[in-house]
C-alpha cells in the first residue's frame, strides 16, 4: 500500500479549477512538493535556524479550500461539532462556490482533514475524544499512526512544510505564497 502525507494549505490564488484528485467526492488540485532532506533555513538569523526541513516528499492542496468544498464536506459529513463552540457559519461575508472557505477554525480544518483521510472527522492524524456525529475534544495529533492505519493522510502543513512549499513556489517562479500570506 503507497503512504503518503498530503497536506492542505491557503494559498494566495482565490479560484479552485474544475480538475484534480477525487477525494471522497470532493475535488481538491496537489503540487508535489520534493527535495527530501533539503537543509533547511541556515541564516543565523532565522528562527529556528535549521527550520524548513522536510525529509520526505508530500503534496499540498494548490487552492485554498474553497465554499463548495467545504460545503461538500458538511453535506456528507455533517458540520463539525466540538471545541470552540462557534462552528463555521454558512452565511458569511464572502459567499460563492469558489471563494475560500472563511471563519473555519482549526479544529474545524482538523476535522476536514480527517474527513478526507478517513470518512470520519474524529479519526485520522487529529485525535479527537468523541465520534463522527460529534467529535468532542482535540486530544492531539499523530499522522504516523494515521499513515499505518490509513495510508494517506490528509493534514494541516506543518511549518517545516509550509517553509519549504514558499521556497518551492519561489523556485518555481510563482511568486511569493509567504506565511502571512
Amino acid at each position: 500500500m503507497s503512504r503518503s502525507i498530503l497536506v492542505l494549505v491557503a494559498t494566495l490564488i482565490p479560484v479552485a479549477s474544475a480538475s484534480g484528485d477525487m477525494v471522497r467526492g470532493i475535488g481538491i488540485d496537489f503540487v508535489t512538493i520534493g527535495n527530501p532532506g533539503n537543509p533547511g533555513d541556515t541564516r543565523t538569523e532565522a528562527n529556528p535556524v535549521g527550520g524548513g526541513a522536510v525529509n520526505y516528499t508530500y503534496r499540498i492542496g494548490k487552492y485554498e479550500v474553497t465554499n463548495a468544498q467545504w460545503d461538500a464536506f458538511v453535506s456528507a459529513a455533517g458540520a463539525p461539532t466540538g471545541n470552540p463552540i462557534t462552528a463555521y457559519d454558512q452565511d458569511v461575508y464572502w459567499t460563492g462556490m469558489y471563494v475560500p472557505a472563511n471563519q473555519v477554525s482549526w479544529y474545524e480544518a482538523a476535522q476536514f482533514c480527517n474527513y478526507l483521510t478517513s470518512g470520519d472527522k474524529s479519526r485520522g492524524a487529529y485525535r479527537f475524544s468523541g465520534d463522527n456525529s460529534n467529535p468532542g475534544d482535540f486530544v492531539g495529533i499523530d499522522r504516523a499512526t494515521a499513515q499505518a492505519i490509513y495510508g494517506t493522510v490528509y493534514c494541516l502543513p506543518t511549518e517545516d512544510e509550509w517553509e519549504v512549499t514558499r521556497n518551492h513556489s519561489l523556485e518555481a517562479g510563482q511568486g511569493c505564497i509567504g506565511k502571512n500570506g
